[in-house]
């Protein structure tokens, strides 16, 4: 695949990324991650900033699911026999 044909397939991935979104709100685990990833493109392929209303899950797995190792921190566990 040439360079222009992989930039106009971009430009068309864009273009449906954010036509799917549109003005809703986004939801994502870990919300910063997505709106960096998405704020860039917009900004690359587009014009202005991603505005959209978002929800990070985090919190809430955080809150529900805090029995649950942290997988952020090496955790060392000692099995015996």
């Amino acid at each position: 695949m040439e360079l222009a044909d992989l930039l106009r397939r971009l430009d068309l991935h864009t273009f449906i990324a954010f036509d799917f979104v549109q003005d809703f709100p986004i939801v994502a685990h870990n919300l910063p991650f997505d709106l960096a990833f998405l704020s860039n493109l917009k900004q690359t392929h587009l014009e202005g900033d991603v505005e959209n209303e978002g929800y990070d899950t985090v919190p809430l797995a955080q809150a529900l699911l805090f029995f649950l190792p942290n997988h952020q921190k090496k955790q060392e566990y000692l099995v015996t026999v």
